[in-house]
């Protein structure tokens, strides 16, 4: 029980980092299109009758779709904790939020530059749809395949320092 107090803290600010983080991409990305978000987004997600502006409804948008990144990311970084109290979780919470939004940031980044400057192939293409609209989709499929690539990274070095811990414990006991 106790290291659950220690753990939900940081399960929680995971997902209010990765909901912020959701929030602030689809507005800069809402700038360059809003047709992506009134066309696309705002149906996919149910949000075109929420009642105000269009940033409002992008704001949902940002959090619906990011906010459960952010719950795998307090998941992860909780995982050496449970072996051990010893594990400094604020660094590791700073170190994983660094690198998953490098990914996110480094994915978005390439999506654009492609987008912009390379050969995108024409099946990946919105027939019928502007450029910006074409744009903003291949940032926002680079940012998950950013925050994937982040995730893994994370994910693989919170189980070496889980086992190396459990390791680390079970030693100490002999």
């Amino acid at each position: 029980m106790n290291k659950l107090l220690i753990i939900a803290p940081w399960v929680v600010l995971g997902v209010v980092v990765a909901g912020l983080y959701g929030i602030a991409n689809n507005q800069v990305t809402y700038t360059l299109s809003p047709e992506f978000y009134r066309e696309y987004k705002f149906l996919s997600f149910g949000v075109q009758d929420i009642p105000g502006s269009d940033r409002l409804r992008v704001a949902a948008v940002g959090w619906l779709a990011s906010w459960w990144v952010g719950l795998v990311i307090g998941v992860i970084i909780t995982l050496p904790g449970i072996f051990s109290f010893n594990a400094d979780i604020k660094w590791l919470f700073f170190l994983y939020v660094a690198i998953i939004f490098s990914g996110c940031f480094l994915g978005g980044l390439g999506a654009y530059l492609w987008s912009n400057y390379g050969n995108v192939p024409f099946v990946l293409l919105s027939l019928n749809k502007g450029h910006l609209y074409n744009h903003v989709g291949f940032i926002h499929v680079g940012v998950y395949v950013g925050a994937a690539f982040g995730l893994i990274v994370a994910f693989i070095h919170a189980m070496e320092l889980a086992v190396k811990m459990h390791h680390d414990f079970h030693d100490s006991n002999k």
